[in-house]
């Protein structure tokens, strides 16, 4: 890996989520056959990214983990799933932006493709566009030209990255009925219910396989309310 990174809680994220789709891919289970050896979805391996990613802003994983000062942390708890909360909520309508506007821009490459950005922009995220405004905004996104029809699958990597998050709560919970993220139980769990499947199921069957309950948003609803 090439890397630039700060100390600071976004480069965490970043590392963790990079590192992440790493970890899934060494996971899988070696013994299937070759074009199997691979995660039942993209959205999945980004759903482990996210997962661990978010880990940068717990509480919980800063105290015990990353062994930051308890009473600095403690001070900060509600403020950083505050930001938690509105970086998913902030992150959802930016999808919506992304989808929706290439969505359009296959259906019809010759329209003014600037004014339909800032049109998504401005119903997706209430953002007003500038003065004026007449450049290529929607070009300075490489997804489009790098990784095409792929933002979506970022929004369902968090509806699976909340479901996991909840299944860990209820089945591995610590004393005190939150998320034991430093249990070795969760690694196991990861490794053979989430890694090691590979895309041997297609991925509606391997959600419940992991969770117990097809893919939904109800978990990650929870979490933002």
């Amino acid at each position: 890996t090439l890397l630039n990174v700060q100390p600071s809680s976004n480069c965490i994220d970043t590392m963790f989520h990079e590192s992440s789709h790493a970890v899934y891919y060494k996971g899988i289970d070696r013994s299937l056959p070759f074009n199997l050896r691979e995660a039942a979805h993209i959205f999945t391996t980004e759903a482990v990214a996210m997962f661990f990613g978010a880990l940068a802003k717990d509480p919980r994983w800063l105290s015990e983990v990353a062994k930051a000062d308890p009473k600095k942390v403690a001070k900060l708890a509600d403020a950083l799933r505050a930001q938690r909360k509105r970086e998913q909520l902030i992150f959802t309508r930016w999808t919506l932006v992304m989808l929706n506007f290439e969505k359009a821009l296959y259906e019809n490459p010759d329209q003014n493709l600037n004014k339909l950005w800032w049109d998504m922009v401005e119903k997706y995220q209430k953002l007003k566009r500038p003065a004026k405004r007449n450049k290529a905004d929607w070009a300075s996104k490489p997804h489009f030209t790098i990784a095409p029809v792929y933002y979506h699958n970022y929004m369902m990597g968090e509806l699976f990255a909340a479901q996991l998050r909840k299944t860990i709560t209820e089945k591995m919970p610590a004393k005190d009925g939150k998320p034991a993220f430093t249990s070795p139980k969760v690694g196991a769990f990861f490794a053979s219910k989430v890694f090691k499947p590979g895309m041997r199921m297609t991925w509606p069957v391997f959600v419940k396989y992991a969770t117990g309950a097809p893919l939904s948003a109800a978990a990650f609803a929870a979490e933002v309310k």
